[in-house]
């Protein structure tokens, strides 16, 4: 009987306990509402940041590359000098009448003398030119609303610092302390320190960089790994973010690969090696990737490919320019094959020529972009790789939000805290609704937390020859001044690569975490590492990145994904039962085909435009 009775006061403890529930609930919800309102709002910010340094790397691409445009010209018009009689006609000469020029080897030596002082002017040009467009890219960035940035300066001052010590540019056996017979390290310097705009009243901090290009500084250093099969993954900086998007077509080859390999330490054993002969013996910034060759052998190419003589025939300025070859034949007196008892001059002369960044498309580079993303195929004439312009920039996001940028911990998440339900119905809502809050929480702490924007430009040219039609600069042999535009492209099409020293987040990951992961057998000892390091949360993204693609359920779930089927269809008898099941595609085959746009191609771009 007594188990039948009923506690007068049970109805009003479950409506008290009900109550409470309700209000923690709402809690949570007025918790996840505020977090949804602090992130519209900096998404916002986002949006509008990103407009405008969009704007500013694009306009600092086509400066850059403009002047880029008027070096090559420049270098080409020293060439073209060299190319035609102009050089013979200019040289004064005290030991021959005009006509009996270059009938001794005293005047040969003069032929020489005159090629030289060109060939210095030539590698002037090519330090001096470039560092001009850095500057003027600066420029245009800050007129289109750019600051400067204080950590870009910090890189080009320690690279300053370095060209200065004697003990590293001043190394002769290192770097060339002439180059063509131009001392170029102290004039070099100088430039570097005008665009760097010191500001001696506040520490020496240099003021003047908003924008970083790419470089080819000396020493910059290379990663390598025993065995290297991961290697070029990690140094993509794309793949983590595929990675933390779980982006699987991305990295679809990438969760395939065997990762039991050499047992946990998959990554292999990393070793960071400084490549102490990278010096381009040019300005390290926005690099034109020219050489210098002596001999007749660049003269022969653009004379058999007609480039010399469509070049002069172009401008009516030159019209009364004739090729060396013409007035002198490729034989010395005393060779039974001279015409005309003259030295040869064209083995004395050094020519400006394409080094090797310079190259053309690949048939697959050609096909791939001109049918699938661009709204037309390539001109004739411009599919080549040579100099380019890229330009990037980081704008600090204050968000609402505030910096969650540190180290993932269990103990750090407001989720966690607020997990507190129980077993029962409402409780297991509760526990849900924090697990969705700390997830949040984990986006935003993994999640980088600055506007980045990155644009790249090229100079282009073509030469148009009667045989051939238009054919690309290097084709040529020597440079040549056929260049006529600076044009914005997509960074995926002629990305420069290499290490970003201005990239100093993504920098520090590369030469710091990476070559000590390599020293690690695991992700829990890299981590524990992290924790006493100052540039931790510079890490965080990656390292969360690379946390989720050594777990082998999260790489079998992008497999499955990949698996999945995407469209089939079922196969019926006579009677019209379903007898059987095709499978037509599955996602991973689908990962290419993307919705068309509003051009002709069949996709709207490729990963990454800027």
């Amino acid at each position: 009987m007594c188990s039948d009775i009923i506690h007068p006061d049970l109805p009003a403890r479950r409506r008290r306990g009900e109550s409470g529930q309700t209000l923690l609930l709402g809690a949570i919800a007025l918790v996840i509402l505020l977090l949804a309102i602090l992130f519209l709002f900096d998404l916002q910010s986002v949006i509008r940041i990103k407009m405008k340094a969009q704007t500013a790397v694009d306009a600092a691409a086509l400066a850059g590359a403009t002047w880029q445009k008027h070096s090559l010209n420049l270098i080409g018009e020293m060439n073209l000098i060299k190319a035609c009689t102009v050089l013979i006609s200019d040289i004064p000469s005290e030991h021959s009448v005009p006509v009996d020029f270059l009938k001794n080897e005293t005047d040969l030596e003069t032929v020489q003398a005159a090629s030289d002082l060109l060939s210095e002017m030539q590698a002037r040009v090519s330090f001096v030119g470039p560092l001009i467009g850095f500057g003027a890219a600066q420029q245009a960035a800050k007129n289109n609303g750019l600051n400067y940035n204080p950590e870009y300066g910090v890189v080009v001052n320690e690279h300053l610092q370095r060209v200065l010590n004697d003990n590293i540019y001043g190394d002769e056996a290192v770097v060339p302390q002439t180059i063509e017979g131009y001392s170029w390290r102290d004039p070099y310097a100088s430039l570097i320190a005008q665009i760097a705009d010191y500001d001696y009243g506040d520490n020496s901090t240099p003021k003047g960089i908003a924008v970083s290009c790419n470089t080819r500084f000396l020493g910059a250093p290379i990663l390598t790994s025993d065995p290297p099969t991961f290697i070029g993954y990690l140094q993509s900086k794309y793949i983590y973010d595929a990675i933390n998007g779980n982006y699987w077509c991305a990295i679809r080859d990438l969760i395939r690969m065997d990762f039991g390999a050499t047992g946990n330490k998959w990554w292999g054993d990393i070793e960071l090696l400084s490549n102490s002969t990278s010096f381009p013996q040019e300005a390290e910034y926005l690099t034109l990737g020219i050489d210098f060759f002596e001999g007749a052998h660049p003269y022969n190419v653009a004379e058999s490919t007609e480039a010399l003589q469509s070049v002069i025939d172009s401008n009516e300025a030159r019209e009364d320019l004739q090729p060396l070859r013409n007035s002198y034949d490729a034989y010395d007196p005393g060779d039974p094959s001279d015409t005309d008892l003259k030295f040869d001059p064209l083995p004395s002369i050094t020519w400006a020529t394409f080094g090797s960044q310079w190259g053309e498309y690949s048939s697959d580079t050609v096909d791939t972009w001109g049918n699938t993303y661009l709204y037309s195929n390539f001109k004739q004439g411009y599919t080549y790789y040579g100099a380019v312009s890229k330009m990037i920039t980081e704008v600090k996001l204050d968000s609402l939000s505030g910096n969650w940028g540190q180290i993932d911990g269990s103990d750090k998440y407001m989720g966690d805290a607020m997990a507190f339900g129980g077993s029962n119905s409402g409780g297991a809502y509760v526990n849900s609704s924090a697990a969705k809050l700390k997830s949040a929480e984990g986006q935003m702490k993994s999640g980088l937390q600055n506007v980045d924007a990155s644009a790249l430009a090229k100079p282009y040219g073509r030469i148009h020859t009667e045989s051939s039609g238009y054919i690309t600069p290097q084709t040529a042999g020597m440079v040549l001044p056929v260049f006529e535009k600076a044009a914005i492209i997509p960074v995926s099409l002629e990305d420069p690569g290499g290490f970003d020293p201005f990239d100093y987040q993504w920098y520090a990951f590369l030469t710091e975490y990476l070559p000590h992961l390599g020293t690690v057998s695991s992700l829990a000892e890299q981590e524990a590492w992290m924790t006493s390091q100052a540039h931790s949360s510079w890490y965080s993204s990656y390292h969360a990145a690379l946390k989720k693609l050594d777990n082998p359920e999260w790489r079998a779930q992008g497999i499955a994904w990949l698996d999945a089927e995407a469209r089939g269809h079922d196969v019926y008898d006579a009677n019209g039962n379903v007898v059987g099941h095709i499978v037509d595609a599955t996602n991973e085959d689908t990962c290419d085909d993307w919705g068309s746009g509003p051009g002709p191609g069949t996709r709207q771009g490729p990963n990454m435009v800027h």
